[in-house]
Parts: structure tokens; sequence; C-alpha cells
């Protein structure tokens, strides 16, 4: 039997994981070697903080030859607390992993070709960003980083203004405008 009395939950780091991931994708927890089995919790912000499994939901990740894997299935957009407790027969022991995990909307895949970022940029996301985005590599701009920046390395004279054309990635067309 498992409740709160009898496992251990340390305040600190190396108890405790904070994840961002985009959206369909699965955790994989990687397990040391040894006897130990592990029990999962889903629990809400409050129980996550107090370390409480009380009125927490159990869960049953898939199980590998060296760990576990939380399925997309079983994660939420949002945050996402686990509390997965192990018991480590050997140490006579019960640490606790306390896991907090926010799925966040991935906007980083244009239908059209299926590749991220248009193969010319990198999936990245900030604590404050809602989503993950692109972040393309110089000289290429867009949502996808899928159009080719003609302004990106001329530049026009006289202080004018430089204007990319838009027309996909094989062209580097831009149009400078003068200031009257």
């Amino acid at each position: 039997m498992i409740n709160s009395s009898n496992f251990l939950c340390a305040d600190n780091a190396s108890n405790y994981r904070v994840i961002e991931v985009p959206e369909e994708t699965a955790l994989r927890i990687k397990v040391n070697e040894g006897d130990v089995s592990v029990a999962f919790w889903e629990v809400t912000e409050e129980n996550f903080q107090q370390c409480s499994i009380l009125n927490g939901k159990s869960i049953i990740p898939l199980h590998t030859a060296d760990g576990f894997i939380l399925l997309e299935e079983m994660l939420s957009l949002g945050n996402n607390y686990f509390l997965a407790i192990v018991n480590d027969l050997a140490a006579k022991a019960m640490p606790t992993l306390r896991v907090n995990m926010t799925v966040k909307a991935s906007i980083c895949i244009e239908e059209k070709n299926g590749l991220q970022c248009s193969g010319r940029g990198q999936c990245i996301t900030k604590p404050s960003a809602a989503a993950f985005y692109c972040d393309c590599e110089e000289g290429h701009i867009g949502l996808f980083c899928e159009e080719f920046d003609g302004c990106s390395s001329l530049q026009c004279q006289n202080n004018a203004t430089c204007l990319d054309v838009k027309q996909g990635n094989t062209e580097r067309n831009f149009t400078c405008v003068c200031s009257p």
C-alpha cells in the first residue's frame, strides 16, 4: 500500500524535474538498473507541491527494458503534474520523483512539406511562450522559415528601406524604397 507516510519526497533538485515538450510527445523515464518498481500518480498542482497522492489518479505507463514511457495520450495541453514513487527493494526506500511537465502547442510543422521549420530553423520555446515556434536560420523568415529573406545580407544604399519580395526559398528578390 502506498500512502504519503511511507515515501520520501525531498525538495532537492535531483528529485524534481520541470520539462516543456511540444504536443504529441511522449516522455521516457529511464530507471537505473536494480530491483525497483515504480508507481505513477497524476496529481493536482497543490498535491504536487505537497507531495501528496491524495485524490490523485494512478496511471500505468508503458514499461520498457530500462524504464517507462508516459504516452502522449496520457498528457494534456498545459501543466501535467506527476509523482513517481520508486520502490527500491535493495535500499528499502521509496524516494519520489516529482515531474512538472508542460505540454505546449507546436506550430513548427508546415503540412505541405512535413518538415520541422522547413529544415531551415529550430523548433524552440521559452517559459513565457504559449507554444513551440520556429527560430529561423539567418537568411530565412516566415512562420515555418519557408521564405528566403532577400534583405538579410544585401543592404540598400542611401538609407533606403529594403523590402523582401515574397517568392519562396528559390529567389532572392528585394526592393529598395528610397526616402523622399
